[in-house]
């Protein structure tokens, strides 16, 4: 039976580790700004079903994140230098090792042209997780349109759902530093929903191993008579924007997630930021509801796609060896046949002429003659 823990046995796949934050962030300096350019977002990808730490493929040509759940595998790619192929040889060693099938998560078909993929939507029933809808990105200015933060007045049912809450007078305790808050607590209150949570624990954990950062990670916890009832952590991805890795509620009252998400943006917007990098849904329902917070869609798309394992499964082998003498009659007519066709040249060669050109050669630098053969 496959075991997530033998993918370490796999050729250069290597656990996750919190100490691989700078190997990753050497990566995303290097690449355009995208929602998945994160080490928030590679923690979360590459978790494993139980919410432990997931794996790692990193040298100069290929880095990805790694995980497995749901009896899938995971496979998040951060680049590819080779276009694809190095990707391709990962994942066919991944299936092979496993035979599971491996999902590809922000899948941009223009940087990996290489890799044969299959494109998938929510209807296939297979879990997509937060590619299941789109990519958003909210841009504040247009979500508050006064500099004290006045929510626009298009978005009234979440202004109305997030008043009734308001009315309810409950007062809350407002923590921006996450160690402050004791991590087993935290864990209980992402226990409520093990399936659906179990992804930002490894987001907490790091998080709770860090000092208060704000240049690098801003989060803010809600807590209701001592326990947690919102939880929000956000990665800076640049001076004027963050990325949104995680915005879970109790969702125990009306409006209370409308309440919450006004209050973060809002000290978001006062403290400068322009921008909230979304992410995708998991499920149409978390998309209708983002639709009322007027986010854009990004100026690319990014999916999650299935690694087509049939995709040259027929390819012919070559065999490779050095040239030997032997070879010569057999090389002779390949370059005579090939020579002769090409009429551009306005050469004719025989049998004889090539193989006294090819043995002139072999004979001066033999090292540089090899011999292919299928």
């Amino acid at each position: 039976m496959f075991s997530a823990s033998s993918l370490s046995q796999i050729s250069g796949v290597t656990p996750l580790t919190f100490a691989d934050e700078q190997l990753f962030r050497t990566a995303f300096s290097k690449h355009r700004l995208l929602y998945g350019h994160s080490w928030l977002y590679m923690l979360r990808a590459a978790h494993i079903d139980n919410g432990s730490m997931g794996y790692k493929y990193a040298d100069h040509e290929l880095v990805a994140a790694i995980g497995y759940r749901h009896d899938f595998i995971y496979v998040t790619p951060l680049f590819d230098g080779t276009g694809g192929v190095r990707l391709r040889q990962l994942c066919r060693e991944l299936f092979k090792a496993s035979g599971k099938s491996i999902l590809i998560k922000k899948f941009q078909h223009q940087s990996f042209e290489q890799l044969s993929v299959q494109s998938l939507d929510a209807s296939k029933g297979l879990p997509l997780e937060d590619d299941t809808c789109p990519e958003t990105v909210l841009h504040l200015q247009k979500f508050f349109v006064s500099k004290d933060g006045t929510v626009n007045p298009i978005a009234k049912k979440l202004i109305r759902r997030a008043r009734a809450f308001e009315r309810l007078g409950l007062e809350f305790q407002i923590v921006e530093d996450v160690t402050k808050v004791p991590l087993e607590k935290i864990e209980r209150f992402l226990a409520a929903d093990p399936e659906k949570h179990a992804s930002y624990l490894p987001i907490v954990r790091y998080l709770h191993t860090q000092t208060a950062d704000r240049y690098k990670y801003r989060v803010m916890v809600f807590l209701h008579k001592g326990e947690i009832r919102g939880l929000y952590m956000t990665e800076v991805l640049s001076m004027t924007e963050l990325g949104l890795y995680g915005g879970i509620t109790s969702k125990d009252v009306g409006g209370i997630t409308e309440w919450m998400d006004i209050h973060f943006f809002r000290k978001a917007f006062l403290e400068g930021i322009q921008t909230i990098h979304l992410g995708g849904a998991e499920n149409e329902g978390i998309a209708e509801y983002i639709s009322k917070l007027l986010p854009y869609r990004p100026s690319y798309f990014a999916q999650t796609v299935l690694y087509d394992y049939t995709a040259g499964k027929h390819d012919i082998a070559v065999h490779i060896r050095p040239v030997e003498e032997k070879d010569f009659n057999s090389l002779a007519i390949v370059y005579r046949n090939l020579y002769n066709s090409l009429h551009d040249l306005g050469e004719l060669w025989t049998k004889e002429s090539a193989h006294r050109f090819i043995s002139h050669f072999y004979h001066r630098q033999p090292d540089l003659f090899f011999f292919g053969r299928t």
